[in-house]
């Protein structure tokens, strides 16, 4: 019997080519092929997440700005109600002085027409 040689493969000469012994893959397998796929995966999974993002800041922008204008719109309002406001306590002070110098002229009236007729009864009783 003559001895048995044993014999090696040589490795392949592209790493992404499976060797001789190896199984063959479906088109696409490789270990780069499959790394360029879970990237190409993330990579779209990222730019929904960012088309998602941009669009959330869009929609608080428009938020944002319609908050901004009510309360610019409150502010004036509230500019409005002070200014009247000051209006009605001016008025309401000249009123309380109004009435006031018109209760001292009806009690001097009083006091008056009190002392007139002390007068006439002292009169009366003297005569």
């Amino acid at each position: 019997m003559a001895p048995s040689i044993a014999t090696r493969a040589a490795p392949p000469a592209n790493r992404n080519e499976p060797c001789s012994r190896c199984p063959p893959k479906k088109k696409g397998e490789t270990m780069m092929g499959l790394a360029e796929e879970a990237l190409r995966k993330r990579n779209e999974e990222l730019e929904r997440e960012l088309k998602m993002s941009l669009e959330r800041e869009e929609k608080m922008r428009k938020e944002l700005e319609k908050t901004s204008q009510r309360l610019r719109d409150v502010e004036e309002a509230e500019e409005l109600l002070c200014f009247q406001v000051g209006e009605l306590e001016v008025e309401a002070l000249d009123q309380a002085r109004a009435d006031q110098a018109q209760i001292r002229s009806l009690m001097d009236q009083l006091s008056q027409a009190h002392k007139l007729l002390q007068a006439a009864q002292k009169k009366q009783l003297q005569q």
